[in-house]
């Protein structure tokens, strides 16, 4: 057999073939190595995708989660409002009815719900209703057009002297925050509406609002007369989108469901 002979034993020259083999030997193991970096690289390229898609998927589910609690939040303050409303009047505020005849009707996105738990001042020269700091006024032949009523039960008539005035009158929801209630009619008559903290989208077509006239307007829903599914009290519901489905949440279930499922 031959023997390999130690490469000083050549007198320093390199044996026939050698420098061939080294070279192949090392562009193979480089080979071997950019492989190798190249799948862990895609490796990692794949995790950092995947962590991605669950952090956004997670704020995402976040989000939401932190719209309904805020919905669910303020809807319980609406509800302890209107059972104080109810106890001191002996019944619940009045709702929209828009016919009773030959079937009940009743519209329960535009409702009176704001004026009644607030309370206002009735002034008989002007024939309008105010809200204590003047910051509202409506007048009756508005409050007939759009909420079907003749005036609101939670007020009292002025007597010159406001200060006294508003001591006669009880406000159920305390101190509200400007996003709590909006516009549903603007003019001569600021006529407002509770809403929900969540606005409707305006990429929707405008016939899906809620409000077609007030794009975003988003209001309470509430139902006091003969309620499907409080028999003996009200309905209470707030509508949302979320992507693009309606959800629902409301006082006869404690989940949210979808819309489709509710109605």
């Amino acid at each position: 057999m031959r023997e390999l002979k130690n490469i000083h034993d050549c007198g320093g020259a390199l044996p026939d073939g050698f420098g061939l083999w080294t070279d192949r030997s090392a562009r193979q193991s480089v080979r071997r190595k950019l492989a190798f970096t190249l799948i862990e690289l895609l490796t990692v390229i794949a995790i950092m995708g995947l962590l991605a898609g669950l952090i956004v998927g997670g704020a995402g589910l976040a989000k939401t989660k932190g719209t309904e609690a805020r919905i669910r939040g303020e809807m319980e303050k609406l509800v302890t409002a209107i059972d104080d409303f109810k106890a001191h009047h002996g019944f619940y505020p009045p709702d929209n009815v828009v016919s009773r005849n030959p079937y009940l009707i009743v519209n329960p996105v535009t409702n009176q719900l704001f004026y009644e738990l607030v309370g206002t001042i009735y002034f008989t020269s002007d024939n309008e209703f105010q809200t204590v700091k003047k910051d509202e006024i409506v007048r009756v032949n508005t409050i007939q057009r759009f909420f079907n009523t003749d005036g609101f039960v939670n007020a009292v008539k002025s007597t010159g002297n406001q200060a006294q005035d508003a001591k006669k009158l009880k406000n159920y929801l305390g101190a509200l925050k400007p996003n709590q209630f909006a516009e549903v009619a603007s003019g001569a008559d600021d006529l407002e509406v509770l809403k929900v903290p969540v606005d409707w989208p305006r990429g929707w077509p405008t016939a899906q609002h809620p409000v077609p006239s007030k794009p975003g307007l988003n209001p309470w829903r509430y139902v006091s007369t003969n309620p499907t599914n409080n028999p003996g009290s009200f309905d209470l519901w707030a509508e949302f989108v979320i992507g693009n489905e309606v959800k629902v949440i409301c006082n006869w279930r404690k989940d949210t469901a979808l819309k489709k499922d509710v109605f």
